[in-house]
């Protein structure tokens, strides 16, 4: 999912990025798909992954919630 989801064009100025869009794309289908409704939600589900699944979506440390 994360590799479709890197195909994407990346909006964002390269300077200051810390996260592939993919990865924190699929984060946040994740979280969505998990029942969150709100950006909170999506931050909660971020802090409660586990560190395997932020490594197979390619997430090597936790995002903040201004990121998301």
């Amino acid at each position: 999912m994360r590799e479709v989801l890197d195909r994407l064009p990346d909006p964002r100025r390269v300077r200051g990025r810390r996260y592939r869009l993919g990865s924190l794309l699929a984060l946040c289908l994740l979280a969505v798909l998990g029942g969150a409704t709100t950006l909170a939600g999506i931050a909660r589900f971020a802090a409660d992954t586990t560190a395997e699944v932020r490594t197979r979506i390619g997430l090597t440390r936790l995002p903040r919630a201004t990121t998301l």
